[in-house]
């Protein structure tokens, strides 16, 4: 164990020099500091008669992001798995003397602090879980914490997933049964107790997420009982579900060390397409992940000549996916911005824009941005503009099907007019097309996408401005035409359409030259 205690110190003094030594690293940690100084500041001039709302609705709300969390992070197991090691660990652990026992505990160490440091994004959120919950930047703390311990349970169950269902498909199939059918046991619960069917509401929803039944569901519940303890100033709930917590670490720590004898073959495979992922992001190459069983199906193009076989390649990719239009990313949009809109009393304006903002990040990483970090595309004899077109064609149905989607929601959520959501639509696709538009500017500005945080800045920014002659309009004219309330959501269509078109006309020999991702290298 010292050479593991020595490997662990020595890690994380690098890192921090890593930081030191880095100009872009140590911009986005001041930068971090700086938004979280601004939630700290704005919250000291609160006004001492304010009423928050029910800090129940708080910790339902926490419940539901932990257990869409543990579910996003388990799930990996039926597929490529987990691992709470790099390559580098590997190269030096698994060829070294020491326990198998030992170094799955260096490794169980090293995911709980990477995931403890992913709830620490939980605390720039304090402004608003201040304002509207008067949460301290204490009880911030402990959902963090709570975040933390989620998802490091999730890594631990991928792994487990990954180890008993490795070598057989129909263990596979088993094991995703019974997965499923527990999330679909809790899920229906929810509903039913909540009367979500026929008055969805975040009343309702938070009568049903209070019931102890709940508890029960794996780790989210047992995270959030623990958390409800430490928030809620109960020693009783809190110390249990500690010790819970504790038991079922010792317990998977325990069956992962005894577990069959191919483990580190597992680790070892699981760790590769972990750092194969990395490396590919990293270099700004294309990485959909390894299958166990890869189901071929229909093969070839039925149509498609030319710079068409590009778009007719993006449709069979997605219908591969079994999501043609709707990815997780948009499930993630969906979700996220219904629950926001219920937390700011059913807001519209603040839905909208939270959506915008979901869908600008979502557009990045689609199918379409990674078909232009390939050669391929490149070297079809079509003209640029053409190949472009299609290129782009195959993102236009995913922001259609998913605004579509949100709408059809939002609208029975918020009671909205028919009106008023069908403008929202229409004016989210206008965005849309834009979001599309800058991401191409950025690529022929900069020779890159955005992928590291000073570059993810950029694009933030330069898609703002693209789209502030459009956002400026709408807010006039909504001000100005008081009689029809949705002109200002409808009259961005058209200005977003003619700036579309006019980013597209910008960048249309982007792929006349060789791909830009081999270019910033």
């Amino acid at each position: 164990m010292g050479a593991l205690s020595y490997l662990f110190f020595t890690k994380q003094k690098n890192r921090f020099r890593e930081y030191l030594r880095s100009p872009s690293k140590l911009i986005f940690l001041l930068v971090m500091l700086l938004m979280f100084g601004m939630s700290l500041y704005t919250s000291l001039s609160d006004d001492p008669s304010q009423k928050y709302r029910s800090i129940d609705e708080f910790l339902a709300i926490v419940f539901l992001i932990y257990t869409v969390a543990f579910a996003d992070v388990s799930k990996n197991g039926f597929s490529n798995g987990a691992s709470f090691f790099s390559m580098a660990d590997i190269n030096l652990i698994f060829v070294s003397p020491l326990r198998s026992a030992n170094a799955l505990f260096y490794g169980l160490i090293q995911q709980l602090g990477h995931s403890l440091y992913m709830g620490v994004i939980i605390l720039l959120q304090y402004t608003i879980s201040h304002e509207y919950y008067g949460i301290s930047l204490k009880t911030l703390a402990f959902v963090a914490l709570g975040y933390g311990i989620t998802v490091f349970f999730g890594q631990m169950l991928s792994m487990l997933i990954y180890v008993f269902t490795a070598s057989s498909d129909k263990r596979v199939r088993i094991g995703k049964i019974i997965y499923y059918s527990v999330l679909a046991f809790f899920v229906i619960y929810v509903i039913i107790k909540g009367e979500l069917f026929t008055s969805p509401s975040l009343a309702n929803m938070i009568k049903a997420v209070e019931s102890d039944v709940l508890y029960f569901m794996p780790v989210s519940g047992l995270t959030s009982f623990f958390v409800e303890g430490l928030v809620k100033g109960s020693a009783l709930k809190s110390c249990v579900g500690a010790l819970l917590i504790l038991f079922f670490t010792v317990a998977f720590y325990f069956i992962l060390s005894k577990t069959r004898g191919e483990y580190y073959e597992d680790v070892l495979k699981s760790t590769e397409t972990s750092s194969s992922a990395i490396t590919s992001s990293k270099e700004s190459t294309s990485f959909d992940g390894l299958s166990r069983n890869i189901k071929v199906g229909k093969t070839g193009f039925t149509k498609g000549v030319g710079a068409s076989a590009i778009s007719e390649k993006h449709k069979i990719e997605n219908r591969r996916g079994k999501l043609i239009f709707l990815n997780r990313s948009s499930f993630v949009t969906i979700g996220m911005t219904v629950i926001y809109s219920l937390v700011v009393n059913g807001d519209e304006m603040m839905a909208f824009v939270l959506s915008l903002y979901s869908m600008l990040i979502g557009v990045s990483v689609g199918r379409w941005m990674k078909e232009l970090t390939l050669p391929y595309v490149y070297l079809i004899p079509e003209k640029p503009f053409s190949k472009l077109l299609h290129v782009v064609r195959e993102q236009i149905p995913v922001i259609i099907f998913e605004s579509a989607a949100l709408f059809a929601v939002l609208h029975f959520v918020l009671h909205l007019q028919v009106a008023e959501t069908l403008s929202m639509l229409v004016a989210r696709i206008g965005f849309g097309l834009v979001f599309i538009g800058s991401n191409l500017l950025f690529i022929k500005l900069t020779k890159r996408t955005a992928k590291t945080f000073l570059t993810i800045i950029a694009y933030t920014v330069l898609s703002t401005v693209c789209v502030l002659p459009s956002a400026l309009c709408g807010i006039f004219a909504g001000m100005m035409f008081w009689v029809h309330p949705f002109t200002g959501y409808l009259i961005t269509f058209p200005i977003n359409i003619a700036v579309f078109l006019l980013l597209l006309f910008l960048c249309r020999n982007i792929l006349e030259y060789s791909e830009f991702n081999n270019q910033e290298r």
